[in-house]
């Protein structure tokens, strides 16, 4: 993946409509058939925005996994939280999946 770097709001934006695009057309096309032109057309951005954030489809495809398996992990953390912890005082389940 591409070297950190600190983000301003622009930037967050751009990438994550990047990163948006990438998970539409992958979705759609799968990883092969992907090309960086999908994305950047979807995404409505140039080429050169596209290697501001990424080095490659590899890069933009890992970090979407990173995304999903934070989500996963995040889930899994609220799975194993005892029931009392994820209701509300009302008595709504506020934190555990369904």
């Amino acid at each position: 993946m591409s070297e950190p770097r600190e983000l301003r709001a622009r930037g967050r934006n751009t990438q994550r409509r990047l990163l948006d695009a990438g998970a539409t057309v992958l979705a759609s096309k799968g990883y092969h058939a992907t090309r960086v032109d999908d994305v950047v057309k979807v995404a409505q951005t140039s080429h050169g925005t596209f290697y501001l954030y990424f080095s490659n489809k590899e890069d933009l495809f890992r970090a979407l996994a990173a995304e999903v398996a934070q989500e996963m992990q995040a889930l899994a953390e609220a799975h194993d939280r005892p029931a009392a912890l994820c209701t509300a005082p009302s008595g709504k389940d506020v934190g555990r999946p369904a």
